[in-house]
């Protein structure tokens, strides 16, 4: 049976309240878990937090039956901690194990034994769903928590967007067919194995065979040889040839498998369909991709963008050309973050593939009316979302609007005192941008799936905020241990 947070605590355990902190220590571990603190103290909002966890991971189930589990607040702790110090699961788990002050703010003593493996954490913190740590989730209760100690907070505004790279190697032609080779083959072996079918004995040898080709084409294309177009072609007709005895071995196997589901037991009928239902997806993209490759090289067609296909793990990865150096061209999902004066971020979201900057503006406008009201006072973005129905718009609803205009010419407004100022200070964003890249691990997405690529977004900025919060925190924790030194 789960439980919103062990209130029981152990007799040589230090109440959350009264943990101490370094307050010289400026690693952001620090000042997360003050801010964690100052949350377990304010029970409304402690239990707004985690009723929204405990949606996620119970749902409609009961929850006063089963095994006990972690607490919702040590999901919490655990999540915030997460990608707030950019961690990965093996980390964490270390962390959780052995950090003093982490365990403290868990509820657990010196003295417990309690541990969390990497598999125990990975599978709470991913049954988290991405609406509970979005910023207009669980993450607008930390922001409005901190703008309780920070008022004005709000009537600054700065928006820009930014790409998070997707978890993928570089797409070539090759390696895609040879990912699809390799998943079609290990799950037609599989599927096999489950339904007692013979065929699939060489399924290594097929994976081999594959990547030895793929090697080779690699090879011919950083050569500078004169027949190096004719040799492509060659390798890549071998390739395919290769690939397609594979697609369509997993084909027959598929069809030898569906008269035999009636005979299996319930669970492997349910576990075969599913593996079916997988194995079908890849054997289709693994041939779209073998069409474009045709297409491509054997026939030097020009291939559109909306056809290619970037992963076969990650398909919703957008190729992104930015023109910034290092990195002109990005695989990933531009994800756009809105920042107040105080550098906590009221708003974050990954926006769709093929959306532009221009097409945001108007939505993220009407949004913040809603949430916030008139307390925004002026709010900056850059070049990329001028367009003259977003500055009519923006001109509407906002006092002091700062979308400067594409080109040297400017504007009436844009000689005014406030639009100079807020446009001084719309380069703080890129900073937030910098901390989240290299601090909150939104410089490549380390999660699977489009889901849990938003989680991944949610939580970081969650931490991000957390972060922020523990940080007046701790200021206001220095400012009365100095008064008291002093007095």
């Amino acid at each position: 049976m789960r439980k919103a947070i062990k209130h029981q605590i152990d007799f040589t355990a230090v109440p959350i309240t009264e943990v101490k902190f370094d307050l010289s220590n400026r690693h952001e571990i620090n000042s997360i878990l003050r801010s964690l603190q100052h949350v377990y103290s304010h029970p409304r909002l402690l239990h707004n937090i985690l009723g929204l966890i405990k949606n996620d991971i119970v749902g409609i189930k009961r929850f006063d039956i089963g095994a006990v589990g972690l607490d919702y607040w040590e999901i919490l702790v655990l999540a915030a901690v997460r990608l707030g110090c950019d961690l990965d699961y093996d980390a964490l788990s270390d962390l959780a194990d052995n950090h003093r002050n982490l365990r403290a703010v868990m509820n657990l003593s010196l003295f417990n034994t309690k541990r969390f493996p990497r598999s125990t954490i990975h599978g709470n913190i991913t049954a988290l769903k991405q609406e509970t740590v979005h910023p207009e989730g669980s993450g607008q209760l930390v922001v409005d928590e901190g703008h309780k100690l920070r008022p004005r907070a709000m009537k600054n505004l700065r928006g820009d967007s930014f790409v998070v790279e997707t978890n993928i190697h570089y797409p070539t032609d090759a390696n895609l067919i040879a990912d699809g080779v390799r998943k079609v083959s290990v799950l037609a072996t599989r599927l096999a194995e489950l339904v007692s079918l013979s065929g699939w004995r060489k399924s290594k040898h097929y994976i081999r065979k594959v990547k030895k080709i793929n090697r080779q084409i690699q090879q011919v294309a950083r050569s500078r040889r004169k027949d190096k177009t004719d040799l492509l072609k060659a390798y890549y007709e071998t390739l395919l040839v290769a690939a397609e005895q594979v697609v369509h071995k997993a084909m027959d196997t598929v069809e030898m498998t569906q008269p035999l589901l009636v005979s299996l037991p319930f669970g492997s009928q349910c576990l075969a369909e599913k593996m079916m239902s997988k194995l079908t997806e890849f054997m289709m993209v693994t041939e779209h991709i073998k069409t474009l490759a045709e297409r491509r090289v054997l026939k030097g067609e020009v291939i559109s963008s909306g056809e290619k296909i970037h992963s076969i793990f990650e398909p919703h990865t957008e190729l992104i050309n930015r023109g910034k150096t290092p990195y002109p061209i990005e695989f990933g999902r531009r994800v756009f973050v809105l920042e107040d004066r105080e550098r906590f971020i009221v708003d974050a979201f990954v926006m769709e593939v093929g959306q532009t900057d221009e097409k945001v503006l108007k939505p993220v406008v009407e949004c913040l009316k809603v949430r916030f009201g008139e307390r925004v006072e002026s709010i900056s973005f850059d070049k990329g979302f001028h367009s003259p129905e977003n500055q009519r718009h923006l001109a509407n609803q906002i006092p002091y609007p700062c979308l400067p205009r594409k080109g040297k010419q400017k504007g009436v407004l844009e000689m005014t005192k406030e639009f100079k100022k807020s446009r001084r200070l719309h380069p703080g964003v890129e900073s937030a941008i910098n901390a989240l890249e290299s601090g909150k691990g939104l410089d490549r997405c380390r999660d699977k799936g489009e889901d849990a690529f938003e989680r991944y977004i949610g939580l970081s900025v969650l931490g991000r905020n957390l972060q922020r919060l523990g940080e007046i925190l701790l200021e206001q924790d220095r400012k009365r241990q100095k008064k008291k030194l002093s007095g």
